[in-house]
């Protein structure tokens, strides 16, 4: 729903980047594939009669500028495992929750946000901008 919410603003804002159909489709199978492993780690970690579970808050530091691009990115937080955004401060600034903060989500962030940089035609820099 995000992503064809994204798509109608695309549509009524010309101005603005639109995602591409290729793309897209591509983030389609991902969201599928992402949305399936996210459950299958929280019942892992929550299901045991100790869960695996250290709830804590990471920050990540993103690099997309398309307004629709940085909104998918933010909602698309909670398809990492553990994961859900938190809190946004300034432009770049994603507070995180994570079910286990043992766990950096720095990686998994910057490969979520490659993906929408994809999808909206951004390029992003190599190193990804992130800090604990």
């Amino acid at each position: 729903s995000v992503l064809l919410a994204s798509w109608a603003h695309a549509r009524l804002a010309p101005k603005m980047p639109r995602p591409q159909l290729g793309a897209a489709l591509g983030f389609v199978g991902f969201f599928l594939v992402e949305s399936l492993r996210s459950g299958l780690d929280v019942a892992r970690r929550i299901l045991p009669l100790h869960p695996r579970i250290a709830p804590g808050i990471q920050e990540y530091r993103m690099q997309l500028e398309n307004p629709l691009a940085r909104a998918l990115f933010l909602n698309s937080i909670s398809l990492l495992p553990g994961s859900l955004s938190a809190d946004l401060s300034g432009r770049e600034r994603v507070r995180v929750h994570a079910l286990d903060a043992r766990t950096d989500l720095g990686p998994e962030l910057a490969r979520l946000e490659r993906r929408i940089a994809r999808l909206f035609g951004e390029t992003l820099t190599t190193e990804p901008l992130r800090h604990d």
